[in-house]
């Protein structure tokens, strides 16, 4: 069984001079001919972080923090504008506590811009770029945006590397708030200029992606999935016994695009032929029973695979059809009969004792939401690993 939760932050614009107004405005009191293009404005935001009640996870909060921010803007014409960010000291950012509907802990952010229609990129927690993190590239792509060569669509399709490639890493291991890197996006977001010589401008639009009604301009995804392993150390009215002693992840990609709305997969096509596109972990321990469970996770990129007809089974998932009478066989040299050949699979190894058989084992566990067979969406056939969600197996 397993449970899945979508972790979404929110960056939300509120009105600080006429709240009221911006509560109940529309496009139709705002029509683009009327947006004032060009005026200079400091413009205040807010953002929010969205916590699902039905989370099984390792950890208390999920690394919840935004430890900083970074903010690209273009014009509606596809001009680059500005990236201003924390780390610049040319935007601000302050938690600003608990909010309503769900929204979570909601920070603040203020920053200099002009007024008029813009297209609005975010990517927070990038601060572990340099040694502690997770992607290598995120300066490059922002140079890149600076120098002119990337328009919006080019910048959302950027493809980041993972900093460590090397075949037989480590897992990776979140350890702090500014390893999960997190990005979104809106289009069609009105920067409207305050009244008079007030410069305090105000959101008259939340574009294609906001929501007004609760002020959200941007919402934020996590680049990364949290893979959680449960085993039961002694299941009721089971004929044996396993006890897991280590464990392999198998083709975690290592490319991902800095915006990916369709879950779209990164092929070597995208990335050039001398970027690797898929490693394994090393081969990791598995700790000791902890209520119950022998229990490990990791994080990996997403990794998305073409839903595949006619898997009716969980058996049916991991059959293979090479070698099947050579129990020999090595994990990676196996050629799947369902399983697309790079989607992501877990080995677990470990000690059987039971009523017809005792010794050495390996399971093999094809990732992805197979959860609720009755959903048109969750089939047998879902190999699919996708970012800001969290798997429990």
């Amino acid at each position: 069984m397993k449970k899945i939760k979508y972790m979404c932050y929110s960056l939300c614009a509120v009105c600080m001079a006429a709240l009221c107004l911006v509560s109940c405005a529309d496009e139709e009191l705002f029509p683009t001919s009327q947006v004032v293009e060009g005026q200079p404005i400091t413009l205040s935001m807010k953002m929010a972080f969205n916590r699902p009640a039905d989370i099984v996870v390792t950890r208390s909060d999920e690394f919840s923090e935004l430890d900083n921010l970074t903010l690209f803007v273009y014009s509606s014409t596809d001009d680059f504008q500005q990236v201003v960010s924390t780390e610049d000291g040319n935007l601000t950012l302050a938690e600003q506590g608990e909010v309503v509907a769900n929204m979570g802990i909601r920070y603040a952010i203020s920053f200099e811009t002009t007024s008029g229609s813009k297209k609005l990129l975010a990517v927070a927690n990038t601060s572990g770029e340099d040694g502690s993190g997770t992607w290598d590239n995120l300066n490059t792509i922002k140079q890149q945006a600076i120098n002119g060569n990337l328009d919006f669509e080019a910048l959302k399709a950027s493809i980041l590397s993972l900093q460590n490639t090397t075949d037989g890493r480590q897992p990776i291991r979140i350890t702090a708030a500014s390893q999960l890197l997190m990005t979104g996006w809106n289009q069609g977001v009105v920067f409207s200029p305050g009244n008079g010589d007030n410069s305090n401008g105000s959101i008259t639009n939340y574009g294609e992606r906001g929501i007004q009604n609760q002020q959200v301009v941007i919402r934020l995804d996590r680049s990364l999935a949290h893979i959680t392993f449960n085993i039961e150390a002694d299941p009721e009215e089971a004929k044996g016994t396993f006890t897991p002693s280590s464990y392999r992840v198998y083709n975690i990609p290592t490319n991902s695009y800095l915006i990916n709305t369709s879950h779209l997969p990164v092929s070597g096509d995208n990335v050039g032929e001398n970027f690797k596109t898929f490693i394994n972990y090393a081969s990791t321990n598995v700790g000791a029973v902890n209520e119950g469970n022998y229990s490990f996770d990791f994080y990996m990129p997403e990794n998305t695979c073409e839903e595949i007809a006619g898997v009716n089974s969980y058996a049916q998932r991991e059959l293979w059809t090479n070698g099947t009478d050579d129990q020999n066989t090595l994990p990676e040299d196996k050629i799947w009969k369902n399983a697309p050949q790079t989607s992501t699979f877990v080995v677990i190894s470990g000690t059987y004792v039971g009523e017809t058989y005792n010794g050495n084992v390996t399971y093999t566990v094809h990732l992805g939401d197979f959860s609720d067979q009755n959903s048109s969406s969750n089939k047998w056939g879902n190999y699919s690993v996708i970012r800001n969600s969290s798997y429990t197996y």
